[in-house]
């Protein structure tokens, strides 16, 4: 049974279910200080995505998954991103946007554990 487009749509709103591109670039951002973090995000990136509507258009740039992963794996992830927001916000000069982009992702992260919280 193919998923409508109001469902599609619904389902890409939940906090819990994230774009590709915030995967990659969570995933470029943990992956020197940690590796197991952004391995555990790489897979979720080698899953598959959500099923789209018949008739959307986008390619694989468009693609949403589900976060699969740990609530304490998922805590850890935000922990990692708003220590980075730190250390960026304490640089001398931190490279152009990735103070702003460090910031969002960690509240992206932490908008998951806290919307499982509140499920539960």
């Amino acid at each position: 049974m193919s998923v409508t487009n109001e469902a599609y749509r619904a389902l890409c709103a939940r906090p819990d279910v994230l774009p590709r591109p915030v995967l990659r670039a969570t995933a470029v951002r943990l992956a020197s200080a940690h590796p197991e973090l952004a391995s555990a995000v790489q897979r979720l990136l080698a899953g598959a995505p959500v099923a789209k509507p018949p008739r959307h258009v986008g390619g694989p740039e468009t693609d949403h998954f589900s976060i699969d992963l740990p609530d304490d794996q998922v805590d850890a992830v935000a922990e990692a991103l708003f220590q980075l927001e730190t250390d960026l916000a304490v640089a001398d000069e931190p490279p152009p946007g990735a103070l702003r982009t460090a910031a969002d992702l960690a509240d992206r992260w932490n908008a998951i554990g806290m919307f499982r919280r509140d499920v539960v």
